[in-house]
């Protein structure tokens, strides 16, 4: 389960600066690959965005 003001945050992004879905996911998965090793992050960019948009979802 993800945090619920993560999922609010990015459901706001798309809501209110008008993005698209798939603009959204371009930029998470740039970043999140940039950041990744820094971060020491588990989960990989694409796996992240797919729990991210299935938490969106619900």
């Amino acid at each position: 389960m993800l945090v619920t003001g993560i999922v609010a945050l990015v459901s706001s992004m798309v809501n209110d600066l008008g993005m698209q879905t798939d603009q959204l996911r371009d930029l998470f998965i740039r970043i999140a690959t940039q950041v990744q090793a820094s971060l020491k992050l588990k989960v990989p960019p694409e796996k992240a965005w797919r729990k991210l948009k299935k938490e969106m979802a619900t």
